[in-house]
C-alpha cells in the first residue's frame, strides 16, 4: 500500500515538474523583454525625430539667412539703380545751349548759319565761332531753330547731322511784313556727332532780319540718354 502511494507522489509530481506554477514568471519576463525593447524603439525614434528636426531646424534657419542675403542684395540693388538714374537725370538735364544774334543776314547757298551770342552752354557743345554744335554724349536731343524772313524772300533752311541733312524747311516771310519761322526735330546723336544749321536755298538779297520784334535762334537740350 505504502509503495502504491510512493508512486502516486512520485508521479504527482513528474506532472507538476512539466506544468510548473512558476510559469506566470517566465511570461512576466518575457513581458518585461517587449516592454524594455519597446522602449528602446522609442528612444530610437525620439532620437530620429529629434536628429531630423535639427536637420529641418538647420535647414530652415540657412533659408533664413539666404532670404535676408537676397533682400539686403535687391535693397543694394534698387539703391545703386536710383543712385544711377539720378546721375543720368542730372547729366541729361545739364546738357543744353542757346544762341542768337545771327552773324550774316545775307548768306551764301550752302552756307553754316552761325549764331554768335550763346545764351548757356551747360557743355559747351556749341561753338559761336562756326555755328556748329557737338554732342557731349550719345542721347536724343531736341533742337530748334527759329529765322526771321524778311517779307517776299524765299529760303531753305537745312539741319544737318554730320553731313547728312536729316530735315529742310522752305520758308517765306509773307507778303505784308516779314515774319519768324520756327523748325523742331529730335535725334539720336553719337558722342562727338556734329549738328549745324544751313542754308540749301534763297532768292534776292538779304533774307533775315533781327530786331526787338524777332529773334534768330538756335537751341539744343539732351532730352534722353
Amino acid at each position: 500500500m505504502n509503495s502504491c502511494v510512493y508512486l502516486i507522489l512520485i508521479s504527482f509530481w513528474t506532472f507538476c515538474s512539466s506544468e510548473p506554477e512558476c510559469s506566470k514568471f517566465h511570461y512576466e519576463e518575457r513581458t518585461l523583454e517587449k516592454i524594455i525593447k519597446t522602449e528602446f524603439i522609442v528612444e530610437r525614434l525620439k532620437s530620429d525625430v529629434s536628429e531630423r528636426d535639427g536637420i529641418t531646424k538647420a535647414a530652415l534657419e540657412k533659408n533664413q539667412e539666404d532670404l535676408a542675403k537676397i533682400k539686403n542684395d535687391l535693397i543694394d540693388l534698387e539703391d545703386r539703380h536710383d543712385k544711377e538714374c539720378k546721375a543720368i537725370t542730372e547729366k541729361a538735364s545739364a546738357v543744353a545751349f542757346k544762341a542768337s544774334n545771327l552773324k550774316n543776314l545775307n548768306p551764301s547757298t550752302g552756307e553754316t548759319l552761325i549764331f554768335t551770342t550763346t545764351h548757356f552752354d551747360n557743355n559747351t557743345g556749341y561753338d559761336n565761332t562756326t555755328g556748329i554744335y557737338t554732342a557731349a554724349t550719345r542721347g536724343l536731343y531736341l533742337f530748334t531753330c527759329q529765322l526771321c524772313v524778311y517779307q517776299n524772300k524765299r529760303v531753305q533752311i537745312q539741319l544737318v547731322q554730320g553731313q547728312t541733312t536729316v530735315n529742310s524747311m522752305y520758308t517765306d516771310g509773307g507778303k505784308m511784313s516779314g515774319a519768324c519761322r520756327r523748325m523742331v526735330d529730335v535725334l539720336v546723336l553719337n558722342t562727338n556727332e556734329q549738328v549745324r544749321i544751313k542754308v540749301g536755298y534763297f532768292s534776292g538779297s538779304t533774307v533775315f532780319w533781327e530786331n526787338s520784334s524777332g529773334t534768330n535762334i538756335f537751341s539744343g537740350v539732351l532730352i534722353s540718354i
